[in-house]
Order: structure tokens, then C-alpha cells, then sequence
């Protein structure tokens, strides 16, 4: 029989799932956040040949909702990676083999870099939120 250990002894107590939703549903609702916000706007503010200088009243708050929710998100995926970076942190596998070659820790490698993009994210749109209040849209 063999004395190998599984290379993500922890992996039982993350999801599968989780860790995937967490690293990529920042991502793809930063796009999504960025295609919507930039369509409102430009349609708006360039309907046609002629430049309109301000937005119908009800754009820019879903302008903000949009930011908003996104930044809901982001900030809920790092949670999420957090949790699960919590849970297998002492992850390790006993074995003589390279790390490099053992593939150590993918379960809490995912997690750390699900709390990255999340934290990374959550800063841009942070920084995003910011500029809807200072910038003048259709300036």
C-alpha cells in the first residue's frame, strides 16, 4: 500500500463550487457592470449627432445600483475565499516530492487567489463608485 497523502488533504470542507464562484464571479460581473454602465451612459449622453449634457433622472441611480451591486459581490467572493482560505490555511501534505511537483495546497491556493480578486476588485469598483460622484457623466 502506499504512504502517499492526498496533495489537498483539506479539500473536504471547501466546495468545489464555492471556490470556483468566488474566484470568478467578480470577474465576470465586473464585466457585466462595465458593459451596462458604459451603455446607459453613452446612449444617453450621445443619443444621436448631438451630445445631451445630462441623463434622465433615473439612469443615474441605476448607475450607482449597478456599482453597487457589483461591489455587493465582490465583497461577498472575498468573504467566501476567506472562509475557505480559513478552513485549509495549515493544509499541507506530508511528502518528500518538490512542492512543485506535489501540486501542495490547490485547495487553499484557489482560495487565496478568490480573496485576491475579490479584495482587487472590490478596491476598482470602489474607485469606480468614486468617480460616478465626481466626474460629471456626460461631461
Amino acid at each position: 500500500m502506499s504512504d502517499h497523502v492526498h496533495p489537498a488533504p483539506r479539500r473536504h470542507e471547501v466546495g468545489l463550487w464555492i471556490l470556483l464562484a468566488a474566484l470568478f464571479a467578480v470577474p465576470t460581473i465586473w464585466g457585466l457592470r462595465l458593459v451596462l454602465n458604459f451603455a446607459l451612459a453613452s446612449y444617453f449622453c450621445f443619443p444621436g449627432t448631438v451630445r445631451h449634457y445630462a441623463l434622465p433622472g433615473w439612469t443615474w441611480p441605476t448607475l450607482l445600483g449597478v456599482d453597487l451591486v457589483a461591489l455587493a459581490v465582490a465583497v461577498l467572493a472575498a468573504l467566501a475565499s476567506w472562509r475557505n482560505w480559513q478552513r485549509t490555511r495549515d493544509e499541507a501534505a506530508a511528502s518528500d516530492a518538490p512542492v512543485i511537483e506535489l501540486g501542495e495546497g490547490r485547495t487553499r491556493f484557489l482560495a487565496l487567489w478568490g480573496l485576491m480578486t475579490g479584495v482587487g476588485f472590490a478596491v476598482a469598483i470602489g474607485f469606480d463608485l468614486l468617480a460616478l460622484w465626481i466626474v460629471p457623466v456626460c461631461a
